[in-house]
């Protein structure tokens, strides 16, 4: 499977049966409670990234990174899809070492927040916890992070935190996916193919109507544009 190179990628009725309602409690705003779908229907998961909107991409490895993504298709409405990234990125690393990471849909409206994040590069750190590039993205307020705990997201300081183990995400977004990269399908000297499988998907109430993902999210057009 081929897709096209680039130096920069973008930078790519409720139910019992298929729905779990999580509470989340956010730090970041005290008085709110965040209330999350967890959707549990294995023919559903896939639905949120069926118009292959940016995410932020979200890895471990030896520094926890963040870039921006749409070089990614969905191969089926169970959660299967395809991916590339660059041999230049860090999370190209990232995903060699670990197998798995996030991906969290960025919002229509937060298309500065998306170049803010995608230009920069993800390759400094002090190979404690986070890399500097998240440390900066959270410091001057381009995104908020939190740990996937059972479900329920609580606020990282990405400062002090230093412990390995726990799935984090950017946490400005209407939904995200926890997915594994089950084998490489394609790969020469600049990037690398994975077939990824949902493992994981968690929607905003109000934006799932129990079969849809009714978020906006943002489609890149090539050019640094979206749409």
């Amino acid at each position: 499977m081929r897709f096209p190179v680039s130096a920069y990628i973008v930078t790519g009725v409720k139910s019992d049966v298929c729905v779990e309602a999580t509470k989340v409690y956010s730090t970041f705003s005290q008085a709110s409670e965040v209330e999350w779908i967890r959707v549990k229907d294995e023919g559903l998961k896939g639905r949120m990234l069926h118009p292959s909107y940016v995410c932020y991409l979200c890895t471990d490895g030896r520094m926890g990174n963040i870039m921006t993504i749409s070089w990614y298709s969905l191969v089926n409405e169970k959660g299967d899809f395809v991916m590339t990234v660059g041999k230049r990125r860090y999370t190209e690393g990232n995903l060699r070492a670990r197998g798995k990471g996030r991906m969290a849909i960025v919002r229509k409206g937060d298309e500065n927040k998306c170049r803010a994040t995608g230009r920069r590069s993800g390759g400094r750190g002090d190979g404690v916890r986070f890399s500097q590039k998240v440390k900066e993205l959270v410091k001057e307020g381009v995104v908020r992070v939190g740990r996937v705990e059972g479900g329920k997201m609580r606020e990282i300081n990405v400062e002090a935190d230093d412990k390995p183990e726990g799935d984090w995400v950017v946490w400005d977004t209407d939904g995200f996916v926890c997915f594994e990269c089950v084998k490489v399908v394609d790969e020469d000297e600049e990037r690398t193919t994975w077939l990824c499988r949902i493992e994981e998907c968690f929607v905003r109430k109000g934006i799932w109507d129990g079969k849809r993902f009714q978020g906006e999210g943002i489609v890149f057009k090539g050019g640094g544009e979206f749409s």
